[in-house]
């Protein structure tokens, strides 16, 4: 007879907070000496250094805003430019410029600080988990991140999406009421440069 405690070790060290690599040795209940050994490792939990994130500071971001209007239920598309500073070693102004239908500009700024060690996005108020971190061809950063927040006055858990790299730099916005599976996109800034 062969007991088996895989399930629950596997469960432990998937769930951990922290990456490790989890390591389990069994020993056979009749003492024979035979035993089964197991290794698991852990998923890393995903990090974004300041350093990653140095390709918004250039300069010149041009592109569009669209985002859903509730009041109407359409989608409006505005002209946008983005400059990025760093104004401390973790901390990135995003200064925004948006053209309105009339041609007059509105501006608007949103601050990102690296926070908790690269695993939380503080971003305007709303702290963001960084749940997904990827490299994919041509140097571009793929970024998940979620957090809670609140979208036309209800609590809704945010997801945001960014895509960066030395020309291209996006910014998907999707928004879930806590019972809801269903995500909306909210609004998608688009830059090139």
């Amino acid at each position: 007879m062969k007991y088996s405690l895989l399930p629950f070790f596997v469960a432990v060290a998937l769930s951990a907070p922290f990456a490790a690599d989890f390591s389990a040795r069994f020993v056979s209940p009749d003492n024979s000496g035979m035993y089964e050994h197991y290794a698991v490792k852990a998923k890393a939990t995903p990090r974004i250094t300041a350093a990653e994130l140095s390709a918004l500071l250039a300069p010149n971001w041009r592109g569009t805003l669209t985002y859903l209007d509730y009041g109407s239920h359409k989608s409006v598309v505005l002209n946008t430019g983005l400059q990025a500073l760093m104004s401390r070693p973790d901390r990135f102004v995003l200064r925004f410029d948006y053209e309105e239908p009339n041609h007059t500009h509105v501006f608007g700024t949103d601050t990102l600080t690296v926070a908790s060690g690269g695993t939380t996005l503080h971003w305007d108020g709303t702290d963001f988990a960084v749940k997904a971190k990827q490299w994919l061809p041509g140097q571009t950063l793929r970024l998940l991140l979620e957090g809670a927040g609140q979208d036309d006055n209800r609590p809704v858990v945010i997801r945001k999406t960014l895509l960066l790299s030395a020309q291209h730099f996006s910014i998907r916005k999707q928004v879930r009421l806590p019972a809801d599976t269903a995500l909306v996109q909210r609004n998608f800034y688009q830059f090139a440069r």
